[in-house]
């Protein structure tokens, strides 16, 4: 199981970032609400819908936090009832399509979204299919239909954001962006 009080910290550092970013870029600061905790009822649904175990970091999170709004951009960190809603429905069709014409689908070989937004070209999925041989299942970054990175469990995907986070707002500290490089 994990350590709570590093995951509590972790989710802790990363309100803290997003609100920085937040300050930065837009002078003003937006709403990155966390979920109340899961009931043992709602944990046990989405594993129901999982079709397995939660990944214990995962679980741990949920069990604390039901979903996270604005994660990154519109993509939020899905809540239980968000998994079948019509909005998530709507996005996994629309995903579905691009899938279509670029490779294969994730979410048709069993993956699971975890992180997504109505328009959010970035989504995170568990792939209740790995690692090969055993333990915990990973969580997989895509950037639409680009496999882009995948993370052991779902600590070091919330440690890989506070990084991105961290490097954007050093970035923009510096008076380097995106828009520098075009």
């Amino acid at each position: 199981m994990t350590d709570p009080d590093e995951l509590d910290d972790l989710v802790i550092r990363l309100q803290q970032a997003m609100k920085e970013f937040d300050q930065l870029l837009f002078d003003e600061e937006y709403k990155h609400d966390l979920g109340a905790p899961c009931t043992k009822t709602e944990l046990a649904e989405l594993e129901r819908r999982v079709g397995r175990a939660l990944p214990s970091t995962y679980f741990e999170f949920m069990a604390r936090h039901n979903g996270w709004e604005k994660f990154d951009g519109d993509a939020k960190v899905l809540a239980v009832e968000d998994f079948g809603s019509d909005w998530v429905v709507k996005r996994l069709r629309d995903l579905a399509v691009l899938f279509y014409e670029a490779g294969p689908d994730p979410f048709e070989a069993g993956c699971k979204p975890v992180m997504l937004g109505e328009d959010a070209r970035v989504f995170l999925v568990l792939d209740p299919h790995s690692p090969k041989g055993g333990g915990e299942p990973m969580f997989v970054l895509y950037d639409l239909t680009r496999r882009y990175k995948e993370f052991r469990d779902f600590k070091d995907f919330l440690r890989y954001r506070l990084d991105v986070l961290h490097q954007i707002i050093e970035d923009e500290l510096k008076g380097e962006s995106d828009e520098d490089d075009a």
